[in-house]
This record gives C-alpha cells, structure tokens and sequence, in this order.
C-alpha cells in the first residue's frame, strides 16, 4: 500500500471510530433522557411517603419533567445550531448530571419538583443535538444503523423505565432507597461525558444569525398554556369541564 493510501485508510479509521464513540455517548444520553420519563413512576409511593408529598406534589414529581422537556425542544434545537452542537450536548448533559445528582439529594418535595424541571430542560437541550450530531457523523451509508441504534435505546429506556425503578428501590443499595432512580444518570452520565469531551467534533454554526429572543418566549409560553392543561388537568378537575 502506497503512503498516501495508508495516510487515507488510517484517517479514515479515525473518523469510524470518533463517529461511534460519539453515537455511544448520544445513546447514553437519550437512554437517560427516556428512562427518566418513566423511572419515577414505580418509586412515586416510596417517594410521597418520605417527602409527605400531596397529590398535586405527585403529580408534578411526574410531569415537571416531561412539560419543561415538550415547552422547551424547540427552542434548544435552535441554540444549538447557533452556538454548536458540541457545545449545547455537552453543557447540556452536564447539565442533566448535576440536576439528577440534586433530585436524589432532594429532601423536599417541591425542591423535587423544580430539580425535576431542570433536569427536563437539560433533557431537552441535549436531546435536541443528537439527530443533527448523528447526521454530521455517519455517512448515508451508515446513518440507518445509527438511527436504528438510536430509535432503539429510545424504546428500550422507555419500556424499562418502571422495572428499573422498582429493581432499584426494591434492591435499595447503599441505603439510599428511591434517590438511587436519580443517582443511577451520574456514572451513565459522566461515561457519555467523557465520550463527547474526546470524540465529539462538531463546530458552531457559522450562519451569522441571532437567536429569535421574542420568539423563542412565545413558542415556550403557547407550548406550555397548551401542555399544562392536557397534562394536570385530571388533578385540577379538567374532566369535569370537557
């Protein structure tokens, strides 16, 4: 083999193996991004009898996560694209990190419900990066298995969600009950952060535009008007009114 077929060859097992290593620590992400849509579910009666939660505290324990995720998509997809993807992931699953590291330290229940709206709003942002990092990782050839890699550790948190929480409160290692559903995301985490810190190489985007301030508000606002009901609304009494 010629020098420069072997300079080729070499360069282009570089880029296979930061491409994987980036999808792996994308599927780390989402794995907790989804399993932490359901997880909470099973630990919701071990966490209401410690923290003397309400009803309305239960619910939001539930929810806070899922609303502050849905209202803010968008808008985190669109930070994103401006300051770079690498960025945005990256900040955005430490962010998620330190959020489940203060819902399992949480000794409230509304400081659980305000940890559980950061850690959607940190959800969101990096989960608003993975397709486009996906995207600029894998050639065409490529992209169906990443995206089948992907669609399938979705699901998989998703469906596991409950029995892993019940495996983890049931089992109660270290003593520390229902914050392990929490506690879980910090090792899962910290391996996806060292993943993207080496492997991931996305740049900013260098359109030159701004960020839509006034539009960004009301997109979160009408988000929110339209999901708060749909999803509290049972609590509130909802079904008495349709």
């Amino acid at each position: 083999m010629s020098a420069p077929a072997a300079v080729e060859a070499t360069e282009r097992a570089v880029v296979s193996r930061d491409a994987w290593a980036s999808l792996a620590a994308c599927l780390l992400a989402v794995f907790m991004q989804m399993l932490d849509l359901t997880i909470v579910n099973t630990a919701l009666p071990d966490i209401a009898g410690d923290l003397a939660a309400s009803g309305s505290a239960q619910l939001l324990v539930v929810t806070a996560y899922s609303m502050a995720f849905a209202c803010t998509l968008m808008t985190a997809a669109r930070i994103g694209e401006l300051i770079g993807r690498r960025r945005m992931f990256r900040t955005a699953l430490a962010g998620f990190v330190s959020a489940s590291l203060w819902c399992g330290l949480a000794h409230r229940a509304d400081e659980l419900i305000v940890a559980r709206g950061v850690q959607g709003l940190a959800g969101a942002a990096m989960s608003a990066q993975i397709i486009a990092i996906i995207t600029a990782a894998f050639p065409p050839a490529r992209r169906a298995l990443a995206f089948a890699l992907y669609g399938g550790s979705a699901g998989l948190a998703a469906i596991a969600g409950p029995l892993v929480g019940g495996l983890l409160v049931a089992a109660d290692g270290f003593g520390v009950g229902w914050h392990a559903i929490f506690l879980i995301n910090i090792p899962i985490g910290l391996i996806g952060l060292a993943l993207a810190h080496r492997f991931l190489h996305l740049d900013a985007s260098a359109t030159g535009e701004r960020l839509d301030v006034l539009g960004m508000v009301l997109s979160t606002r009408g988000l929110f008007l339209l999901i708060y009901p749909v999803t509290v609304g049972h609590e509130k009494g909802g079904r008495q009114r349709f």
